[in-house]
């Protein structure tokens, strides 16, 4: 606002007022003579004008002044911060509208209310030192208040105390600042939080300022490897040197990407050495806290994770996933395991081996992982579709666990040579929804299997066994063994194959297995007591019940009935052979599934 200044001398007040005065001339006032009469009149009227514009001024001036106070008066009242006007002992004088809503306190009651009231205790003091300095040094002094509400703590105010003319008091200026004191209280707790949840977890936290090239790093990270605070410079430098050398250059790329804007976050392991002279494995985590406008990083912050007890995990996996796999790969049988959607998932050299050596397979080992096992069949069994269809619905069958096991015996031949596999499928009994299909050469035992189940060759050799025990006077038993009429299928030749099987698995190198009729089957013991030849009936007939086999699907139970003999005076086999034959018949007609011994004089069921 621009103010009209006096005039700056009496001339020029007079020689305004002598412009404004345009009168003609009067008459001689009487007694006076006539040369000062119009003079004199000047002169009053001259002065008259000087006063009405004197007047005209002041009456300007009291306006802008009354208007200058009124807006003092609502800057005043209606400033956004809190305004008190103190005399020199801080006794309240004048306060504005937001400073009463701050006190909770009619501004009319404030009036004459020491200031220090409406603050905690143990701020008085430092309010009065304040006063004091302000009043001394002529200067504005600043403090943060707590202000009181219902006698607790309740508010933050920054104060501004500014002296007035001596002897004037003060001007006291509050802000709020109890929301800044807030969010400062809980970015307090929320670091606090952070570093206790960092220090539980063994984290350790570093911060790099790029444009200074510091690293800070917490007490935590140091003691993570041993060092101390003034054992270590913090530079990047100095980290890197710490570094395992076939890991630096990496963490320079990542680095190097990072800075760059690449890549604003990254994670990388690597190696750092210890106090101690040791290495540590450590997972290195990091991201651009501030970016300059070009994208470049300004300040990085991240954590160091010791991983090392992961590491040493990891290598003893490695390291017992190669024994697993070696052992695997040992095994004569040729293994497959298959995922839930029948899935390679891993071969042993076996089977590796045996699909290379196939004409229509595989040319090598490669691709079979992930491989459906169809196209291993295909390659395994050749140009048999009905086969081929019922060998892969078995193992999805397994697979879903609809049967608890597959088992398929299928002829190769190649070369004019026949070969004889028996595939196995089981389950994985993990959870995991897996299979382990394993195929088995059985060649040679269908070979010994056709030899000894050849009637003239098994009477050749058992005459000769019963020869041997007469002339040597060895014990020798004889067991007739058939199938119980109700386990009859229209599969008996697969369930004679199954039992040949069960049987040869109990017994000795030196037994002879053999069949002498149709539906039975005859087993010659040398050097076996009448004891020895029951323990081993025994363990056939319950065998053969706990073991049900697969027949399309199918599961059936079998049962046997056995008939024993010991020799005692007969002295051809066929003798032998027919009390061996009567002690079978009854025990079928016993109700089977059991073991009858002929002895010397009658039988004995058992």
């Amino acid at each position: 606002m621009r103010y009209k200044i006096n005039p700056l001398s009496e001339q020029e007040l007079r020689s305004r007022a002598r412009n404004r005065f345009r009168i003609p001339g009067t008459a001689n006032s009487a007694g006076q003579p006539e040369t000062d009469v119009p003079r004199l009149l000047e002169d009053l009227a001259v002065s008259k004008i000087e006063l009405e514009m004197q007047n005209e001024h002041l009456q300007e001036t009291r306006s802008k002044v009354e208007m200058a106070l009124k807006q003092s008066s609502e800057l005043f009242d209606f400033s956004p911060v809190a305004f008190f006007r103190l005399d020199a002992k801080g006794i309240i004088l004048k306060s504005n509208l937001v400073a009463s809503k701050m006190l909770e306190m009619d501004r009319t009651h404030l009036v004459e209310k020491p200031f220090d009231q409406f603050i905690v205790a143990t701020q008085r003091d430092q309010m009065h030192t304040l006063m004091e300095r302000a009043s001394h040094f002529g200067v504005n002094e600043h403090c943060e208040l707590v202000l009181l509400e219902a006698g607790l703590a309740a508010r933050h105010v920054q104060a501004d105390l500014a002296p007035l003319a001596p002897g004037q008091g003060f001007l006291l200026t509050l802000i709020d600042i109890t929301e800044r004191i807030r969010l400062e209280h809980q970015l307090r707790d929320d670091e606090q939080r952070w570093k206790f949840a960092l220090d539980a977890a063994g984290d350790g936290v570093w911060d790099w300022n790029v444009q200074t090239g510091c690293v800070k790093y917490s007490s935590k990270l140091l003691q993570l490897f041993g060092y101390g605070v003034d054992e270590f410079s913090g530079t990047l430098d100095a980290w890197r040197n710490l570094l395992h050398p076939e890991d630096q250059s990496n963490f320079l790329l990542t680095m190097q990407a990072c800075l760059s804007g690449t890549n604003p976050r990254f994670s990388i392991e690597q190696r750092v050495l210890c106090k101690d002279g040791s290495y540590k494995w450590i997972l290195c985590r990091g991201a651009v806290f501030s970016a300059a406008q070009d994208g470049t990083a300004k300040r990085l912050i991240g954590t160091h994770v010791d991983i090392t007890g992961r590491k040493q995990m990891e290598l003893h996996f490695q390291k017992m996933s190669g024994l697993h796999q070696a052992a695997f790969d040992s095994l004569p049988s040729r293994v497959a395991v298959l995922d839930n959607d029948g899935l390679v998932l891993q071969t042993n050299a076996a089977l590796n081996a045996h699909l290379q050596s196939l004409a229509h397979g595989y040319a090598s080992e490669d691709g079979l992982i992930g491989t459906h096992y169809a196209r291993i069949i295909t390659a395994l069994i050749g140009s048999q579709p009905d086969i081929e269809q019922e060998a892969m619905d078995a193992v999805s069958e397994v697979i879903k666990g609809v049967r608890p096991g597959y088992e398929l015996e299928y002829a190769l031949s190649t070369d004019s040579v026949e070969q004889w596999f028996l595939m196995n499928v089981t389950p994985i009994r993990d959870g995991t929804a897996r299979a382990a299909v394993s195929l088995q050469d059985i060649t040679q035992i269908h070979k010994d299997l056709g030899q000894s189940l050849d009637e003239a060759h098994f009477l050749r050799v058992a005459e000769a066994e019963l020869s041997r025990a007469v002339r040597y006077g060895h014990p020798l038993m004889m067991l007739c063994l058939g199938l119980d009429p109700n386990s009859y299928t229209d599969a008996r030749p697969t369930l004679m194959n199954n039992l040949v099987r069960i049987i040869q698995g109990l017994l000795r190198s030196a037994d002879i297995l053999g069949r002498a009729q149709q539906d039975t089957l005859e087993i010659v013991l040398p050097n076996t007591a009448q004891d020895g030849g029951e323990t081993l009936a025994s363990r056939i007939v319950s065998n053969v019940s706990a073991c049900p086999i697969d027949v399309n699907g199918r599961l059936v139970y079998l049962s046997v009935s056995i008939g024993a003999r010991q020799r005692f005076q007969e002295a051809s086999y066929a003798a032998l052979q027919a009390r061996a034959q009567v002690a079978l018949q009854l025990a079928r007609d016993r109700g089977g599934n059991g073991v009858v011994l002929d002895t010397a004089g009658s039988p004995c069921l058992w």
